[in-house]
């Protein structure tokens, strides 16, 4: 798919929640518009100051969050409206549209009733890969884990990253060999994704001694390799999940952890 030269324009743009520039460039800015927003805990505004930005088209200004409903009377489907009855059926039905949790463009796809935790997905996550990523992420959820299945860019250049669990973001890996070399493939794929995080999945088949020589060739001093750094958390799972700390990796305290998930796994 192409991106419209006025939206690219707008990529990477970062400006504070109450911020102006949210209620004329919110997306959607335009039929068909994929552009979406993600919320950031901490970053440093861009500054707009000569910069040049398209004005959007008037009926495309729009903050859901702050009005409320996807369509304002701006929009064009209330040209052909004269009753103010009719036009107050379509508000009613944008706002069945927008529902809470579409306003930042996720939907909630399961909750774990015992727990309280949710899977949400956004609506331009990537299709090939949407119904295995809520499989993993359901069995995240049911561990006592708030999961978001992230929206794809079709951005060049722009990374990836699958799924945000607890606000981490991560990539979900499905090794296709139980080696040690595999978990190490996952791992700097994961890296490169710019992802803070790795969900691998763990065949019972895997050996101990493969996942943890995966890891510690990752991680591990022993090896001297930089690239890993920016991954802080690993999640191993099956239909359990083990969550590791980078540091544990390194300190080799995170064996242990592993061989206990591993005879948990496989009913020992």
């Amino acid at each position: 798919m192409r991106t419209r030269i006025t939206h690219r324009d707008l990529n990477g743009i970062i400006r504070r929640w109450d911020d102006d520039f949210w209620k004329q460039y919110y997306p959607p800015n335009d039929w068909g518009c994929r552009c979406d927003v993600r919320q950031l805990d901490e970053a440093a505004e861009t500054d707009l100051s000569g910069r040049k930005i398209a004005p959007n088209k008037p009926f495309f200004q729009n903050n859901v969050g702050i009005a409320g409903q996807a369509f304002t009377d701006k929009h064009p489907y209330y040209h052909t409206l004269k009753d103010n009855v009719e036009k107050k059926k379509v508000f009613i039905a944008s706002e069945r549209l927008m529902p809470k949790d579409m306003r930042n463009g996720f939907k909630e796809e399961y909750k774990n009733t015992r727990n309280k935790k949710r899977l949400l997905v956004h609506t331009n996550a990537d299709k090939e890969g949407v119904e295995l990523n809520k499989e993993y992420g359901k069995i995240f959820v049911d561990e006592g884990y708030n999961v978001k299945i992230l929206p794809h860019s079709f951005v060049d250049g722009v990374k990836n990253p699958e799924v945000a669990i607890n606000n981490i973001v991560c990539d979900f890996k499905t090794p296709n060999k139980f080696t040690s070399t595999s978990i190490q493939s996952q791992v700097k794929r994961a890296n490169k994704q710019e992802a803070n995080g790795v969900a691998i999945h763990i065949n019972p088949a895997f050996k101990l001694k493969d996942i943890i020589l995966g890891l510690e060739s990752s991680f591990g001093k022993n090896k001297g390799w930089e690239w890993n750094k920016r991954i802080e958390v690993i999640y191993l799972f099956n239909q359990k999940v083990l969550k590791i700390q980078r540091s544990e990796v390194i300190s080799g305290t995170a064996k242990r952890k592993i061989a206990a998930f591993l005879k948990k796994q496989r009913g020992g």
